[in-house]
């Protein structure tokens, strides 16, 4: 029996119905087109956060630790300058950052010279604690000297791009060291009681007996 031949005039046709059939699961044109998928550009990278503390402009004395990072960089600014300028004995700075109460008291302390002796002997101001409001905000400012530190408390205002200052009265607390203030509460000094008030005062006690 004679097998069966290609007829010669059909192999090329063959050949190229075999290619296409190859060529097809192959996404080659030709037949059924694919539709080209586009891929969507990359999401842009989140914007940097500005650390309010980087590159402050503050006296070298002033120590702001990362831990009392206010929340702008307005209030840190503004801080930064106002400890600088405590640090320094800069009245100027200082009472164009002040509200009249503390104006006044530092008119105060000028007139009775215990402003540039206290200042001078500054040695460092340390940001101690920080406490953030709506409207204004609590600061304790740990002020070293050679008898070792204490804190000077302040309440600020928003005002404008920067903040005023006003003396925030508090218990007197003495540490060895301005570190060792950190996170002191700004509790405002106690009064005396009435029955405080009308006691007599105490006999001295190394006084002779009648």
């Amino acid at each position: 029996m004679t097998p069966h031949r290609p007829d010669r005039r059909r192999l090329p046709l063959v050949l190229a119905a075999g290619a296409l059939a190859l060529a097809i699961p192959l996404g080659m044109p030709g037949c059924e087109k694919k539709q080209k998928q586009v891929q969507a550009p990359p999401p842009p990278p989140p914007p940097r956060r500005l650390d309010p503390l980087e590159d402050l402009d503050m006296d070298p004395r002033v120590q702001f630790p990362e831990a009392r990072e206010p929340s702008t960089r307005e209030l840190a600014e503004a801080i930064a300058e106002f400890s600088s300028a405590l640090v320094r004995g800069d009245d100027a700075t200082l009472s164009a950052m002040m509200d009249a109460d503390g104006r006044t008291v530092l008119s105060a302390l000028k007139s009775s010279g215990h402003w540039k002796a206290e200042t001078s002997r500054i040695e460092a101001v340390r940001v101690c604690t920080l406490e953030e409001a709506d409207d204004a905000v609590r600061l304790g400012l740990g002020i070293q000297d050679p008898e070792g530190a204490y804190v000077l408390a302040w309440t600020g205002t928003p005002d404008g791009d920067s903040y005023t200052f006003s003396p925030l009265p508090m218990e007197y607390v003495q540490r060895d060291s301005v570190a060792m203030l950190d996170e002191l509460p700004l509790i405002p000094p106690a009064l005396p009681g009435p029955a405080e008030r009308n006691a007599p005062p105490e006999a001295d006690e190394d006084s002779d007996d009648d």
